[in-house]
């Protein structure tokens, strides 16, 4: 059957009243969201606001100063000064298995050129150790350092039972996973946001999703304004080839969050697929009220 009108406003309300006041009230972001819930009729839009608002009640998003978004649903990121986008990118987020988290916090540093530390949970679901293994050429192809306890160590002249140990370093270069640039944050451990040397997955992101970090397409661009830099002078030290670590000059909060609903730039809701299964069981249950 379908819902009343009497009982669509009920769970309106219901589903605001599962967020905090300030979520429904006290954000432009929310407050647009909100609006559209009290007109919107289909059970996936419902699902898609009410979803995104209890996700967004959770996160504390300032309405003034700089922030950075990434909306792992949407696939994109934006820069936001005031409340206004001023950058907007193609994002790839985590594949099945590898959930891009949901995480309020802060840019720690922006390093160009960098080096890769390959995460233990990657060296297990890529099989590297064991192609290092079998193969010893395969890690200075791919440019990468073999390290044990700190120590850069040929692997042609260790033992198996030693590269089974070690640590994968790469080396900077367009070659690298991080591609020129890292974003790294407060208590995010491995996540980063960053380059690709796999430009290509924009196009395809569901085929080509990550390991929970996320590849920012305009990954130089965000980089000069976190840095509030010159686009010329963070070209310039790229080229240069060197890895450098900076800070901003001041800090620059960044969320990530999975919102299936979104305003765009002229306040018009967007919506997204459901990629990681968060929104269904609401209109599962209203299918089988039918």
């Amino acid at each position: 059957m379908f819902l009343s009108r009497r009982h669509f406003i009920a769970s309106a309300a219901a589903a605001l009243s599962s967020v905090p006041a300030w979520a429904a009230l006290g954000h432009p972001i929310a407050e647009r969201l909100s609006r559209e819930l009290a007109v919107v009729g289909d059970c996936a839009s419902r699902a898609a606001i009410e979803g995104t608002l209890t996700r967004l009640g959770r996160l504390l998003l300032p309405s003034s100063g700089r922030l950075v978004v990434v909306n792992v649903a949407g696939r994109f990121l934006a820069a936001y000064r005031d409340g206004e986008p001023e950058l907007e990118s193609r994002v790839v987020v985590g594949r099945d298995g590898w959930h891009t988290p949901d995480l309020a916090t802060s840019v720690a540093s922006v390093t160009l050129n960098p080096t890769w530390t390959v995460p233990e949970t990657i060296l297990r679901d890529e099989g590297w150790r064991g192609e290092l293994a079998s193969d010893p050429g395969w890690a200075e192809r791919n440019g990468f350092d073999v390290l044990l306890g700190g120590r850069r160590v040929a692997a042609d002249r260790v033992g198996t039972a030693e590269l089974l140990k070690a640590t994968l370093v790469q080396r900077p270069g367009a070659d690298n996973a991080l591609g020129r640039m890292k974003i790294a944050m407060r208590n995010a451990g491995s996540i980063y946001l960053h380059d690709t040397n796999e430009p290509g997955g924009f196009d395809d992101p569901g085929h080509s999703g990550s390991h929970g970090c996320v590849r920012v397409e305009l990954a130089l661009e965000l980089a000069t304004w976190v840095l509030g830099a010159s686009g010329p002078e963070v070209a310039d030290l790229v080229l240069g080839g060197s890895t450098i670590v900076r800070t901003t000059p001041e800090p620059v909060p960044v969320v990530f969050g999975y919102f299936t609903a979104w305003p765009d730039a002229v306040g018009r809701v967007a919506y997204y697929p459901d990629i990681y299964r968060r929104d269904a069981a609401g209109c599962e249950q209203e299918d089988e009220a039918r």
